[in-house]
């Protein structure tokens, strides 16, 4: 977990993997959460809320399920009484609160919440596409 601490403060500090909601929040959304590898291996809204503070954080995972601090929480109004969504199920600890786990599908009041990193045009994907396999070339990574 403290190499996710230690990703998150990074991106918060150089701004990389933020995004400008509609009422100019900011948020940190972050794709690549692998549990496997953490120590402990159980993810806690606790652990990134030490070093995320007021900024929302939204973290997917490779398979099934996604993340998130306490600020997203409350942004989105979840609560230990929300229900699970359909497809899905919200984690919680044994006092019954949320953890901020997700399974599967996070809850719509979530997702609807998190900016699109950008917005959808077809020159803008296409140059998206063609940057990402720049980057990938200049690393090593070919097909």
């Amino acid at each position: 977990m403290e190499r996710m601490q230690s990703v998150i403060k990074n991106c918060i500090a150089t701004g990389q993997g933020m995004r400008i909601g509609e009422n100019g929040q900011p948020w940190l959304v972050l794709t690549g959460w692998m549990s496997d590898v953490w120590n402990p291996p159980v993810f806690h809204r606790k652990l990134v809320d030490v070093v995320s503070g007021d900024i929302p954080v939204y973290i997917s995972r490779y398979t099934h399920g996604s993340g998130c601090n306490t600020k997203a929480l409350e942004l989105a109004g979840i609560t230990k009484d929300t229900p699970d969504p359909e497809g899905g199920h919200i984690k919680k600890d044994e006092n019954g609160e949320v953890t901020g786990e997700f399974v599967e599908r996070a809850p719509a009041e979530l997702t609807r919440l998190i900016p699109p990193a950008v917005p959808y045009t077809p020159y803008g994907n296409a140059r998206n596409f063609v940057e990402g396999q720049h980057l990938a070339i200049s690393k090593g990574l070919t097909m």
